[in-house]
């Protein structure tokens, strides 16, 4: 009895029971069980991180305050007590896991089976499917063999050698045609019924071969035929896209054979039973084609802007599922920094400085319209039309379509430049040039009957970045011209543009005078060169000093002014060095001195047959001796001995082509040089005849009559 209350008490103990438990587990072997970890190489690592933490928390200090260093030593202090607390349990934790060592094997156990059950489902698939496959028994022909012992023949065959064997009849050509003209016949009343119902997009219907071929041109193209049924059941032959793009499609179609057998087969379960077939084919098809074009533009315009410049084009956004296409072009990246000085502009400068807008293009499909296709809206609206549908066309090209709406924004901003040009005093002539890239010539000389292209200004825009450029091509790169492109794509102020217009003006005026004094016989001098004419005053900044190679003591200043009537009010001024660096000074006008001088002898009879020499009316004669209206102001500013300053008489305009320029420096050299001789002549005692004209070239003549008391 004891021994059995002791065998009962050992039964029920639970140390007995994990004991027996345990020696029924199998051995685990050491690549099976739960990864494991030695105590010290854990305290390791937690070691070497508190050093390393201690480290740098020992360089960190020295540049810190008191109150921050007392914090990081605090916050040092607990993050290391906390790994040590979490240290500690693990240890803890391990002196009870005995109990848990038992799930290890039975995990181990589990496993084992799970990997027989796999073993015996691998091996039953393969017994069903190779094993057995070839273990079945032929199907037995009971009825043949049943027919072969009681009638002793084989009344009956299979039908694979009927179909392997007996070839089919075929249509004889007569009942071809005749199959051919009934289906085009039924197809014909079919779409004719349908007519009111036909989509107006479609380009072509056409009926061939008992088949019906509709195609919309840029979009799409299917074959229909109908089956003879009760009720007509309409089949999708084919199906092509026209959509395509060789760059982005890489030469290859955009859609996928195996997307275009899925289109074929949502087609077909559309059109099977539908009253509208032809409808239902059409708007599938119609919007799958317009959301790949979409898909087409997208990419085409994320290339341009890659490879030309981001600020040309750019994709702003783009809604696959709603249908919408952003576009932006001409792009500011600093409009945001601009806008609010652009609001105190007034509305006409605002529409001109492509800097204060933002141009949009949204292209998007329109569901109320399905025959409208692609339809495009502009941001800012324009007043000349624009490009509001994209047509189908044989490859889609969103490069066409900008290049399109860029030109008719370069004419609209053309013409706002061309308003703000007329309103520049002098009013002259601003007109529109040029076809694939348009531009306005403005003629900066008002009063010149036709002036060299070189001298006009050229506006145009860049039709990349949407900027205005300014072009004289005989000022080549000029700093006046970029701050006009400035102004013009900026604020834009009349009267900022004015000033700049005017000192245009005057620089093509000091570059024509500039190019008319290199072939004369003078030569370009400044103040600093001659100290003598430091002393004059009142003088316009915009000047020319010429100097008389032949005549040293002699200048000519021509002056330059802008003008709110003629544009540049040129004037002349002759300056004479007098002995003891006395100047006489004198202006002259340059259109009588061109006015006065004559027409040769032989021009004359050329041109109007007579023969007469003309005398110089221009040249006057006082006792024998020249008198100009040059000589006659020198020579009493000489005798004066001060500077004599005459105000110039009352003129019409004077712009002066280079040639008139080149008249007028040779007609004062003519005169100085005829000066200086009639005054040698005098103080040598030479007689001598007035001064006449030359009657074969026109040139000055002076005819020397008497040198009988000449004195040398």
């Amino acid at each position: 009895m004891d021994s059995a209350q002791n065998s009962v008490q050992h039964a029920g103990s639970p140390g007995s029971e994990d004991s027996e438990f345990a020696q029924s587990l199998p051995h685990v072997p050491k690549e099976a069980g739960p990864q494991t970890i030695s105590l010290a190489v854990l305290m390791d690592f937690a070691i070497q991180q508190t050093l390393h933490e201690l480290t740098i928390l020992s360089e960190m200090l020295l540049a810190e305050d008191q109150p921050e260093r007392k914090k990081n030593i605090v916050k040092f202090a607990h993050a290391t007590r906390l790994m040590f607390v979490k240290l500690l349990a693990v240890v803890k934790w391990l002196k009870q896991s005995k109990k848990f060592e038992r799930l290890s094997g039975i995990c181990y156990v589990l496993d084992q089976q799970a990997m027989c059950f796999i073993e015996t489902a691998d091996k039953l698939f393969e017994l069903s499917r190779v094993e057995l496959q070839q273990a079945r028994l032929p199907l037995f022909q009971v009825s043949t063999a049943i027919d072969v012992l009681t009638t002793g023949t084989y009344p009956r065959l299979p039908l694979i050698i009927k179909d392997a064997f007996v070839p089919e009849e075929k249509l004889t050509p007569f009942e071809t045609r005749q199959t051919i003209l009934l289906l085009n016949e039924r197809l014909v009343f079919y779409l004719t019924k349908a007519a009111p119902t036909l989509p107006k997009r479609v380009s072509v219907f056409k009926i061939h071969n008992g088949t019906i071929i509709m195609r919309v041109t840029g979009e799409f193209q299917i074959r229909v035929t109908i089956l003879p049924r009760e009720k007509p059941e309409f089949v999708l032959l084919s199906v092509a896209i026209l959509v395509k793009d060789h760059e982005i499609g890489g030469g290859m179609d955009l859609v996928h054979p195996l997307q275009l057998n899925t289109i074929h087969e949502v087609v077909q379960s559309r059109i099977a039973f539908s009253n509208e077939p032809f409808v239902e084919a059409f708007t599938f098809l119609h919007y799958f084609s317009l959301g790949l074009m979409l898909d087409v533009f997208e990419c085409q315009a994320r290339k341009l802007s890659a490879e030309i410049a981001s600020n040309y084009v750019r994709v702003e956004s783009y809604d696959p599922y709603e249908g919408l296409l952003v576009l932006r072009y001409w792009i500011n990246d600093k409009i945001e920094q601009q806008q609010q000085h652009q609001r105190n502009q007034s509305r006409i400068i605002n529409k001109l400085t492509s800097n204060s807008i933002i141009y949009k293009m949204r292209i998007f499909i329109d569901r109320d319209d399905p025959d409208a296709g692609l339809r495009i809206r502009h941001s800012p609206p324009s007043v000349v039309k624009l490009v509001d549908r994209i047509e189908a066309e044989r490859e889609v090209s969103i490069n066409s379509v900008i290049s399109a709406v860029i030109e008719v924004r370069i004419r609209e901003r053309l013409m706002l430049v061309r308003q703000v040009l007329l309103q520049v005093p002098p009013h002259a002539p601003v007109y529109l040039a040029g076809d694939a890239a348009p531009s306005i010539v403005y003629e900066l000389l008002v009063h010149e009957k036709e002036s060299h292209i070189d001298e006009h200004l050229i506006v145009c825009v860049n039709a990349f970045f949407g900027h205005v450029v300014c072009q004289v091509h005989c000022l080549g790169q000029n700093d006046e011209l970029r701050n006009l492109e400035r102004e013009l794509n900026g604020s834009c102020v009349l009267s900022e543009v004015i000033k700049i217009i005017n000192r245009l003006r005057i620089l093509l005026m000091i570059s024509r005078y500039r190019n008319a004094a290199a072939v004369s016989q003078v030569k370009l001098v400044t103040e600093a060169q001659i100290p003598a004419l430091m002393s004059l005053k009142n003088l316009p900044k915009d000047r020319l000093i010429m100097h008389f190679i032949r005549e040293p003591n002699h200048f000519m200043i021509v002056s330059f002014q802008a003008s709110n009537t003629i544009g540049v009010k040129v004037d002349f001024k002759m300056i004479s060095q007098a002995p003891g660096n006395k100047l006489i000074s004198l202006d002259i006008d340059p259109l009588s001195i061109i006015s006065e001088t004559p027409v040769p002898s032989f021009y004359q009879s050329v041109f109007t047959g007579d023969k007469d020499v003309i005398r110089d009316e221009g040249i006057e004669y006082s006792d024998g001796k020249l008198r100009t209206p040059v000589t006659e102001v020198v020579m009493e500013a000489m005798q004066k001995g001060d500077i004599d300053i005459k105000e110039p008489r009352e003129r019409s305009p004077w712009i002066g082509s280079e040639d008139q320029v080149k008249a007028v420096i040779a007609a004062m050299e003519d005169r100085l040089t005829f000066l200086r001789i009639a005054e040698e002549l005098d103080k040598r005692g030479i007689k001598y005849d007035p001064v006449t004209v030359n009657p074969v070239v026109g040139g000055p003549l002076l005819r020397i009559t008497d040198t009988g008391l000449a004195r040398l």
